[in-house]
């Protein structure tokens, strides 16, 4: 019976683990475009400006629905 616990517990955490840092990447992921976002938008260069500015707005709401 305790084997058995400790064997469903181990699996159980290695999962928890992977799910946690497949998570973690995906936060990553939208965090560093988050930044990419926010440099475009508050760079110098006019051309990266409007970039930013025709992007669809929609799409960055879908990012963080997701």
């Amino acid at each position: 019976m305790m084997p058995m616990l400790l064997e469903t517990l181990l699996v159980l955490y290695h999962y928890m683990r992977i799910q946690c840092d497949l998570f973690t990447r995906r936060c990553c992921k939208r965090a560093r475009k988050c930044m990419q976002n926010y440099n475009l938008a508050h760079s110098t260069s006019p051309e990266k400006v409007t970039r930013k500015v025709l992007r669809p707005p929609d799409t960055l709401y879908l990012e963080v629905l997701e």
